[in-house]
């Protein structure tokens, strides 16, 4: 069975430091007990991100700003016609890269809701929502890319025989609830162990997946598709009447549930010896700084089942599809039907469960934090992928070193990523009283190369410092 991947929006300047707070939980539970704050309130973050390696927009062409004018276009026009704008008045300039290679796209669109936490002695409880949109695909053939692109009269391409295998691509969109919780399990003179964990209620919205084992295909002509044979299933359970294509369906607003949990422990190295005091006000405790901290995660181990409004079809066989060009449907429905019809004589017979699951996007993570001096610190962290099934969102692998600055009011950090031990980027993100905004992708938005994605974050958030029960806070202004 194939493997699904799916890109995610780490939102690494709202995660990495001692003033995320409830955030860090998003990295490692356990994180909640080692913070400079005992509470904080979060209000709203929001984050994009898109990435893919078929096409990309010259950076002479386009830079971040004129492609968010033309995405309002877009929305203007859809509001105005219902449909998109004609390919013709597209203005993206998109080029195609010419090295043939397997194909993937990513997006990930997340919106964290009110979030808190609050620390105590050796106690620390957390609470989030979030709203989760994930969408890939995965080793998608080079060849199969460019008919979509191109059209099914694509003349290089046309009467070759392709055999492909494991590719397809999966999607999720699920709202989530959790509650954290993190104890300090052993202080010993400089030694500092925490333990954390999250346990979140999923409910899922909307989920679609292709899985392809085999296809052997070709284009004859730009009228006939020939499947020699393929070994292929698909699922959807999205709130539309398949019927009619009505949004939304009359039935349930979420299509699925689930249950997921991340669990992590952090080592600190005490610049002193603990203090052994009990605190009755959270705000009186003293901060314990630190020489470098370690920490082990495993984030989203879960899923989540779709059982209403959904379809799985099976595809096992092969068929010869004339003036395949002329194909056209109004419907869901219809279109599933017609496929069944044209592989089995039968418009039903590719119909073959009513229920699917999508797991969430495991990974094992490493983080390290070193002080070096005042607040200028240096982290780095390692996320590796983990699989459980073949229908599970996937993140991809990345190693990220990220030096940062950080003061109670004013902070600003720059990270530098190489994802899939291939493509390196650089990030900068600042944080101003209670805003922090970033991206990942910084060269996008300074026009140093050619936009193949794009990624951004802004975070609302008031933080409660320890050992400050109403007193004046010091200026940020000592580096």
């Amino acid at each position: 069975m194939g493997s699904f991947s799916a890109q995610s929006q780490e939102m690494w300047g709202s995660i990495i430091g001692n003033y995320a707070g409830s955030q860090s939980m998003f990295l490692n539970p356990a994180n909640m007990t080692t913070s400079k704050l005992y509470m904080d309130i979060h209000l709203a973050s929001a984050g994009i991100y898109a990435q893919n390696n078929y096409m990309y927009i010259p950076k002479e062409s386009h830079n971040i700003f004129s492609l968010i004018d033309e995405a309002f276009y877009f929305l203007d026009y859809y509001n105005e016609h219902n449909d998109l704008p004609p390919y013709s008045e597209w203005t993206f300039n998109e080029q195609r890269y010419s090295t043939p290679r397997d194909v993937f796209a990513f997006f990930d669109i997340e919106v964290r809701g009110p979030s808190g936490f609050y620390a105590i002695n050796e106690h620390a409880f957390g609470a989030y929502t979030r709203w989760r949109n994930v969408g890939s695909s995965l080793n998608i053939p080079y060849d199969l890319a460019n008919f979509a692109k191109e059209g099914i009269g694509f003349d290089e391409q046309l009467d070759i025989n392709y055999s492909r295998k494991d590719f397809g691509y999966v999607s999720a969109s699920w709202l989530e609830f959790g509650l954290s919780y993190a104890y300090v399990f052993h202080k010993y003179n400089r030694d500092h162990w925490s333990a954390g964990i999250s346990v979140k209620r999923l409910y899922g919205y909307m989920g679609s997946f292709l899985d392809v084992d085999e296809l052997a295909y070709r284009i004859q002509d730009d009228r006939t598709l020939v499947i020699e044979n393929t070994q292929a299933r698909a699922g959807v359970s999205l709130p539309v009447d398949y019927d009619s294509n009505t949004f939304p369906d009359d039935g349930d607003a979420f299509k699925g549930s689930g249950f997921g949990i991340d669990i992590g422990v952090t080592y600190q190295k005490k610049k002193k010896g603990h203090s052994s005091r009990r605190y009755t006000k959270a705000c009186e405790q003293a901060y314990e700084d630190y020489v470098y901290q370690l920490g082990v995660s495993i984030l989203d181990i879960g899923r989540v089942n779709y059982t209403k409004n959904a379809q799985v079809h099976t595809y096992e066989n092969g068929v010869v599809w004339d003036n395949f060009n002329r194909v056209s449907y109004g419907s869901i429905n219809q279109i599933t039907r017609l496929i069944s019809d044209r592989f089995y004589g039968d418009t039903l017979a590719s119909l073959t469960d009513d229920k699917f699951h999508i797991g969430l996007p495991t990974t094992f993570n490493t983080q390290f934090d070193w002080h070096i001096k005042k607040r200028w610190y240096l982290a780095s962290n390692l996320l590796i992928p983990l699989k459980f099934s073949d229908q599970q969102l996937r993140k991809p692998a990345q190693f990220v070193v990220a030096p940062r600055y950080e003061g109670r009011n004013i902070g600003f950090q720059m990270p530098f990523m190489l994802h899939e031990w291939e493509k390196v980027r650089m990030g900068f993100s600042a944080r101003f009283y209670f805003l922090t905004v970033g991206t990942d992708k910084l060269s996008t938005f300074l026009g140093l190369g050619d936009i193949d994605g794009m990624d951004f974050y802004v975070s609302v958030k008031f933080n409660f410092l320890k050992g400050k029960c109403g007193r004046k806070i010091a200026e940020d202004c000592n580096f």
